[in-house]
């Protein structure tokens, strides 16, 4: 706990700076694009959150070194598998010119990094016919790859309102925490506990007010981590179900699997960014589908989204928890997460929200 407290005043106090002195970096760091189709906000905001959340979690692993003499060679190995993700997303925040092929590839070779430095490759998903496959260490590479790779662009995917992407990582990494520390497994439970500590003190100034954003690379770093500590899990006790892990994480899965069958049908570029994500038909249909003219209706809309998000999450994650073992149960509840999302998503296209639920002008 302590080092949670660690990471989460380091992030508080370089998020702070960041914020304080924009002034000096607005030119490089700033959203400046505020007409792009995704766009659900009004001012231009620094958007290296993720610098914060990176460097609070370099401090908290010095400090349980030099302060605690513990060893740290897992965090080590965790910072440097998630940094050419982290890398090539920063850039993209401050370039502005980093195709998303590149980010996924970054994030694809972090997946691999992870196999060679820290053994955490995918062998098995509780299908007979995969396992077979996933069997040869080629296969069980590529396949860890393609799954670190997806989960970290799931995770920049559902990156579009204030707070939403960390509540939900919060919600994940709270989730892997608690089974760790049932299991007993103190080192994993370490790095969850400095993960949510690090995310906590940027959410601070993310929620509600926007005054930091994560950016594609806190959205990429938060990937890559999240989905090498549910590897981890899932390798070092093998009586949990790997549907385990997916559950966990089944929200951003099922968004991104979402966009890309959109993407399909529409004969559109699977990374162009459109204006069809849940979280932004839930925006719109929470101030009325009005346009974006009064600039408080927009901050209360974007802010309020997220909390009706991070709600849903929390069912399929309690499920996760008790039926850990499970695998028929965490299908059952993989299956009837999609099914309330797909009736969701086609009612928020076909209907706006109950007058009671939406954000007025006047308010």
């Amino acid at each position: 706990m302590i080092l949670l407290c660690v990471a989460f005043f380091a992030s508080l106090l370089v998020a702070f700076v960041i914020i304080r002195y924009e002034y000096m970096h607005a030119h490089m760091t700033h959203d400046h694009d505020l007409t792009a189709i995704q766009k659900s906000h009004l001012h231009p905001v620094p958007r290296i959150g993720g610098l914060a959340i990176w460097l609070s979690v370099i401090v908290a692993v010095a400090v349980n070194y030099f302060f605690f003499a513990q060893n740290v060679q897992a965090e080590l190995c965790l910072l440097i598998v998630s940094f050419p993700a982290f890398l090539f997303g920063l850039m993209e925040d401050v370039r502005h010119s980093m195709g998303v092929t590149w980010r996924l590839l970054a994030s694809m070779l972090s997946g691999v990094l992870g196999v060679a430095m820290m053994h955490a490759s995918i062998n098995r998903v509780d299908v007979a016919a995969f396992d077979t496959v996933l069997a040869l260490p080629v296969f069980a590479m590529a396949f860890s790859a393609f799954a670190v790779g997806g989960l970290t662009n799931a995770f920049n995917i559902i990156d579009g309102m204030n707070g939403l992407l960390a509540g939900i990582a919060l919600i994940v990494l709270g989730a892997i925490a608690y089974l760790a520390h049932q299991l007993q497994d103190s080192a994993l439970q370490l790095q969850s506990l400095i993960f949510m500590g690090s995310i906590l003190g940027v959410m601070l100034f993310n929620y509600p007010r926007g005054l930091l954003f994560l950016g594609d690379g806190g959205a990429y770093f938060i990937g890559v981590m999240a989905a090498e500590c549910l590897i981890q899990l899932i390798n070092t006790h093998p009586d949990l179900s790997p549907w385990c892990a997916l559950t966990l994480v089944i929200y951003p899965v099922t968004e991104t699997l979402f966009s890309m069958l959109r993407r399909v049908l529409t004969r559109a570029h699977l990374g162009h960014p459109d204006r069809r994500h849940l979280h932004q038909l839930l925006f719109d249909s929470l101030q009325g589908r009005r346009s974006k003219e009064a600039s408080e209706l927009c901050n209360s809309s974007n802010s309020i989204v997220s909390p009706y998000l991070w709600v849903i999450t929390v069912p399929p994650v309690m499920g996760a928890l008790v039926y850990r073992t499970d695998t028929s149960a965490l299908q059952v509840i993989c299956s009837l997460f999609v099914l309330c999302y797909t009736l969701l998503y086609m009612l928020l296209k076909r209907y706006s929200l109950p007058a009671y639920l939406k954000i007025s002008a006047d308010e």
